[in-house]
């Protein structure tokens, strides 16, 4: 049999432009031909959901970026890095009490056994810690971001913006729209693989299964001893 590789067609390429009709072909190979509507429920709603959840993480990767501009202008102010502001911040956090961390500990010897006590406690400790650490990093850049007036002056995801519009504005210095798309380029197409790989994953096995029942036809052999 051929390399399923070889016979498989793709068609993910346009998954932002618009939205996936049941008869859009997805496949052929050998006679055959695989739609939208033959995939999963699961995988056509994915499908659908691509230009919804990419606007929303473009829209996320944007404030991503202004809150670095932000943090980038306090670390100048403050004479450090960003790094160590945002240490500085998580330290700011308490530790959980000590009957906290034990009950964890109690709820959960199964998960922790094999650790001495003090790996226990100090996993369990930064378990505890990462939400308030979250919360408190969350506050902080939201105070940065008004203290250094960080504006959002167009949305990205308009399909009318130029490379040089201004989407938004960070101590009054603009952050262009070709700004954004080089910050975010790597995680958008990371996105966009995630999905693709997901949809080439169930085409393969849409398309091994009728390749099977084809060569099960052609042997006049049962499809479970096909490859056998």
């Amino acid at each position: 049999m051929r390399s399923l590789l070889a016979l498989i067609i793709v068609a993910v390429a346009g998954l932002n432009a618009s939205a996936q009709k049941p008869e859009d072909i997805l496949a052929t190979f050998n006679g055959h031909t695989v739609r939208f509507k033959d995939l999963s429920a699961e995988t056509q709603k994915l499908i659908a959901d691509v230009p919804a959840r990419t606007a929303k993480f473009r829209s996320d990767l944007l404030g991503q970026l202004i809150n670095e501009r932000a943090l980038a202008a306090e670390a100048k102010a403050a004479g450090t890095t960003p790094q160590q502001l945002i240490a500085s911040e998580r330290l700011k956090v308490k530790d959980p009490a000590d009957a906290e961390i034990q009950q964890v500990i109690d709820a959960n010897r199964a998960a922790l056994a094999g650790l001495t006590p003090e790996e226990m406690r100090k996993q369990v400790v930064r378990y505890l810690r990462a939400e308030p650490e979250q919360n408190a990093l969350v506050a902080y850049l939201s105070g940065l971001t008004t203290k250094y007036k960080a504006t959002t002056v167009k949305d990205i995801n308009s399909p009318s913006l130029s490379p040089a519009d201004v989407v938004a504005t960070v101590t009054g210095t603009p952050v262009t729209a070709k700004e954004f798309e080089d910050y975010a380029a790597f995680e958008l197409w990371n996105a966009k693989a995630d999905i693709a790989e997901l949809i080439s994953d169930e085409l393969r096995e849409t398309i091994y299964q009728l390749l099977v029942a084809d060569e099960a036809k052609a042997t006049g052999t049962e499809i479970g001893r096909a490859h056998v």
